[in-house]
């Protein structure tokens, strides 16, 4: 016997393939009263349950119907008992029909939103990775107000201070040498690492080296004379300092009155104008960071934390313990990786 309609229709429910249309026409089928034998007896089948099904509440069945029909429910509707056993029948057969919808639509959701998810996230991937700046744009101001470009200057000497000698090495690094052992007078140079540049490394007389993070400047004085190495500093900047006990290394950043004293160190600090706050984390040795008159002694994985918004404010100085310092975080930029 060739299967009728609504069998049809009753298979692809089963099976999960009904399309939207059939499945409005299958709602229209369950709704016809001659229909009531057939979906009776598919029903049964289905449940492997006697045909013979028991009644749900009328308020619940009049609800299912109402919602396979997509038919509005009356809230506060009178519920009038049915005395013809087939309609009663009828409303439960409609409450399995929706329970195997509902079935059907939720691995349909689940197909389609796990199908739709992985589309998504193959546009989200990215074709390549984003690479760190190539170049370095830095510029180094000598003294008498010359700039000398970095990354168009050959490997070599760059310029005279006095006696000293700027070299640019083979890696890129920018190197302060004494030519000779006569004394010379004190001359300030600038370095600054603009927006985009990629990170500029230099090495100062004394021995110590700085790396210089894009947006940043580092005033420094060719040659350190007397009992104190002073450097200021804005922007993020990297330092692995020479020890030499007898000349203190000191960093500041201009109009400000916080300092950063070492003897010999690695530290980075981290004063941008447009950040919040200002940070010094140390990764080697011992660092003593003052401002104003307060002060704080930072030992290995710590992180001082000078608030901007009130830098008048000595109580502004606080210290994180190093067991809540990433240390890997603070680190990226010099390491050449985005820290997100």
């Amino acid at each position: 016997m060739p299967m009728s309609r609504l069998e049809y229709l009753f298979s692809l429910h089963v099976s999960k393939t009904i399309s939207p249309a059939e499945r409005e026409e299958l709602a229209a089928l369950v709704d016809d009263p001659a229909n009531d034998a057939v979906l009776q007896q598919l029903i049964a089948r289905e449940m492997d349950a006697p045909a013979e099904l028991v009644p749900l509440p009328g308020e619940a069945s009049l609800a299912i119907l109402a919602t396979i029909l997509r038919t509005p429910v009356p809230q506060q509707a009178t519920v009038i008992p049915l005395k013809t056993p087939i309609y009663r029948w009828r409303y439960a057969a409609a409450a399995v029909v929706l329970l195997l919808l509902a079935t059907s639509g939720w691995f349909l959701f689940r197909h389609t939103t796990t199908k739709d998810l992985a589309t998504t996230n193959a546009k989200q991937t990215p074709t390549q990775d984003v690479a760190a700046p190539l170049s370095a744009k830095a510029t180094i101001t000598l003294a008498s107000g010359q700039k000398i470009i970095l990354d168009s200057a050959g490997n070599g000497m760059l310029a005279t201070q006095g006696n000293i000698k700027i070299e640019k090495l083979a890696d890129g690094q920018i190197a302060y040498n004494t030519a000779h052992k006569s004394s010379t007078p004190v001359m300030y140079n600038t370095l600054t690492n603009p927006r985009g540049s990629k990170v500029v490394s230099l090495t100062l007389t004394d021995g110590s080296r700085v790396w210089l993070n894009a947006e940043s400047s580092l005033r420094y004085p060719t040659t350190f004379n007397g009992n104190q190495r002073t450097v200021e500093i804005t922007g993020e900047a990297y330092f692995e300092v020479a020890h030499n006990a007898a000349m203190p290394f000191t960093v500041k950043k201009a109009n400000e009155d916080w300092a950063v004293r070492v003897l010999g160190t690695h530290f980075n600090i981290n004063a941008y104008d447009d950040e919040t706050a200002t940070k010094i984390t140390l990764l080697e040795g011992s660092v003593k960071v003052t401002k104003g008159t307060a002060s704080n002694l930072l030992r290995p994985g710590e992180q001082a934390v000078i608030l901007s918004m009130s830098r008048s404010d000595n109580t502004t100085l606080s210290k994180v313990e190093g067991k809540e310092v990433d240390l890997q975080a603070v680190m990226a930029w010099k390491n050449g990786l985005f820290n997100f």
